[in-house]
């Protein structure tokens, strides 16, 4: 028996996804990833498709405390059975060219796009 929220993962999952595909599903560690990738999971075998968590630290926090967040998505995605990637940039969305969420959010998916086509990847999943 699925969550509502799962029913609807996998409707939103049944429209736009085929059978086969790996998909990179983007984790931050906020509740909207979170809820994303924990539904995903118990989607995905009837999606028919492979899931992979990235995450990315753009460095806006000290060390210590980015460290907690990428162990609690480690964590999360180990729990599941899923691949974890992940990387820590300095200076992402700095706000030297513009907004500093749109300068993040562009390092974010550029980095989505490499994982994506270094596992093959047919589609990435994001929160929002």
């Amino acid at each position: 028996m699925f969550h509502p929220y799962e029913r609807s993962v996998l409707r939103q999952g049944l429209a736009l996804l085929k059978p086969g595909q790996r998909v990179v599903v983007a984790v931050s560690g906020g509740v909207d990833s979170t809820a994303l990738v924990v539904a995903l999971g118990r989607v995905a075998e009837q999606l028919g498709v492979a899931l992979e968590v990235a995450h990315l630290d753009h460095g806006w926090q000290a060390p210590a405390a980015a460290a907690l967040v990428t162990e609690h998505v480690a964590a999360l995605a180990e729990r599941l059975g899923l691949p974890f990637h992940t990387r820590r940039v300095e200076g992402s969305g700095s706000g030297a060219s513009g907004s500093r969420e749109a300068e993040a959010r562009r390092d974010r998916y550029a980095y989505l796009g490499e994982i994506a086509a270094r596992i093959g990847a047919q589609a990435v999943a994001v929160a929002h």
